[in-house]
């Protein structure tokens, strides 16, 4: 899946993959959260976490952020 490196965001373990996917793994037992979508190309680079919102970039120059709800 050409994973990206990981990155902590609250109770989530965070990992971008090589289809635009992003997936929130529970830090507790690595079981799926949930998956958040981008525009499909692969995330670029290790996920960040800039005042509580997530941001990935992808390898199209897609820029997402997501907060939790």
């Amino acid at each position: 899946r050409n994973w990206s490196a990981p990155r902590v965001w609250g109770r989530a373990g965070v990992i971008g993959d090589g289809t635009g996917l992003v997936h929130l793994l529970s830090r507790a037992d690595g079981s799926p959260l949930t998956r958040l979508t981008t525009d499909g190309s692969a995330i670029g680079v290790t996920p960040v976490v800039a005042g509580g919102t997530l941001v990935v970039v992808t390898q199209q120059g897609g820029i997402y952020g997501f907060q939790p709800e």
